[in-house]
């Protein structure tokens, strides 16, 4: 039976798995089973990285992590999974690695803790039915603190929204964009549009404050147009696009909220294509 899910020739197959250096078995040979073992371990090795405090259910309502390594003040450690953290139906579970090495959970009420952590996910439950899974493994570090001089230490990461959900949101209506935390330094935003899709301009701004008509003085990114191909970025050098936030720096989150987006007309239907993306420095890697 022909398989029918868009992979490319067979010759490019071959090719791109042996670019991996991913030995396959070989045809004809005696011992299929030990070259199979073979082929499935580098398969998996290439992949574990990837899966390392990735969250399962054991049941609807429990939660666990994936065993795996990560880093912690420089220290590389190993998790080890222990019991499953219980969830709480019809509410939205945050769940964590402490420094311990074990993970905890509590309900969005609660709020992610006090002490230093690494987030995992956070996972919404109705009804006893798992609705929804969202991964905040924006890391698998924690490292450094800050000091009355600053940060001591630092990384970068970055959060991408691509053309159907980013479309979704340039619908002339304030939305959530992406999720901050106290602490967290905005570095940069850039705001790409591939394909046109209607007199727009967009602006970016912490919590509800974006806005699309006039200067956005608390703005992050200001005026992307969303009806021009090109890239609009927050930190371009004639600073035309940079709201008052990026004019003086960074961005650094004074509360758990959201970085919003505002378009100033509703193209959530028309032909936008593009994606915007955000620098940033994660508090949660210098609590």
């Amino acid at each position: 039976m022909a398989h029918t899910n868009s992979y490319p020739s067979a010759a490019q197959v071959a090719a791109d798995i042996a670019a991996e250096e991913i030995e396959i078995v070989t045809d004809g040979n005696a011992a299929f089973i030990t070259e199979y073992n073979e082929e499935l371990w580098s398969v998996t090795k290439q992949t574990s990285p990837a899966r390392a405090l990735g969250i399962y259910f054991p049941t609807a309502l429990s939660a666990n992590a994936i065993e795996g390594y990560y880093e912690w003040d420089g220290e590389i450690k190993k998790f080890t999974a222990g019991a499953a953290v219980v969830l709480t139906n019809n509410d939205t579970n945050y769940i964590w690695l402490i420094e311990a090495g074990t993970i905890a959970t509590a309900v969005d009420g609660t709020g992610w803790p006090a002490v230093p952590h690494i987030k995992l996910a956070e996972v919404t439950i109705a009804g006893g039915v798992i609705t929804t899974v969202l991964d905040r493994r924006q890391s698998i570090v924690k490292s450094g603190s800050t000091t009355a001089s600053g940060l001591t230490k630092g990384m970068v990461a970055c959060k991408v929204l691509a053309s159907v959900q980013l479309k979704a949101l340039l619908n002339n209506v304030t939305n959530n964009l992406f999720a901050v935390n106290a602490g967290d330094e905005i570095l940069h935003m850039a705001f790409w549009t591939q394909t046109a899709g209607g007199a727009c301009l967009v602006d970016c701004g912490p919590d509800a404050t974006a806005r699309a008509a006039g200067a956005v003085t608390d703005g992050i990114l200001d005026g992307a147009d969303a009806n021009a191909t090109g890239v609009f970025s927050s930190d371009d050098v004639a600073g035309t696009y940079s709201g008052a936030q990026q004019d003086f720096g960074t961005f650094v989150a004074d509360a758990d909220g959201y970085i919003t987006i505002l378009s100033a007309a509703d193209i959530s239907a028309g032909a936008f294509v593009g994606k915007i993306v955000m620098y940033y420095i994660p508090a949660q890697n210098y609590a």
